[in-house]
């Protein structure tokens, strides 16, 4: 159990750090696209990239959590073998539940995310380059890859909620595999 225990934390740590380079990366993107340079037409076709870096963040992050949720599932449908392990499953089942402490972190990674994508997608109109019909091309396509960014993470965010039910289901069999009483 300890070294299950042991993943979580490592798994945690790891999200954490994905969820640090996303604002890292976004901001150098955003930083290089906005930047003050002659080359201004071209450099803002960088914004395009910032949804679909956050999606791809957003994905791993999804991915880690569910992780964290299928191990600490399998903790708590353990069978506790001392006191101090059936206190640490209690908890396992604690986070667990449909009120669990720590879903404004995934919140907070999605809603970036959607938040950043309608900046690119407004960007696209606000920052027009120029009135030729090549800028307003890139204006257009600046406005697609936030709207693209927006249905990705929302698609990434149903996936993650569909998969957290399989494994919260998959956990209750397991735990009823687990506990059969011999009469």
């Amino acid at each position: 159990m300890e070294a299950l225990r042991a993943q979580i934390s490592e798994t945690q740590n790891a999200r954490s750090d994905l969820m640090k380079w996303k604002l890292v990366i976004v901001a150098a993107l955003g930083g290089a696209a906005l930047g003050v340079n002659n080359q201004g037409a071209r450099l803002q076709y960088l914004l395009c990239f910032v949804p679909f870096v956050c999606v791809y963040v957003d994905a791993l992050c999804a991915h880690l959590s569910l992780r964290i949720i299928a191990i600490g599932d399998f903790i708590a449908a353990e069978k506790p073998r001392t006191p101090d392990e059936e206190r640490e499953c209690d908890y396992e089942m604690f986070l667990r539940t449909d009120t669990s402490p720590f879903r404004l972190e995934t919140l907070a990674l999605h809603w970036s995310t959607i938040l950043l994508c309608f900046i690119v997608a407004g960007a696209g109109f606000v920052l027009p380059v120029s009135e030729t019909v090549s800028s307003r091309m890139g204006d257009i396509v600046r406005f697609l890859s936030g709207v693209v960014g927006i249905v990705f993470t929302l698609g990434v965010w149903a996936f993650h909620n569909i998969r957290v039910k399989a494994i919260k289901k998959a956990a209750k069999e397991w735990k009823k595999k687990t506990f059969i009483v011999v009469s």
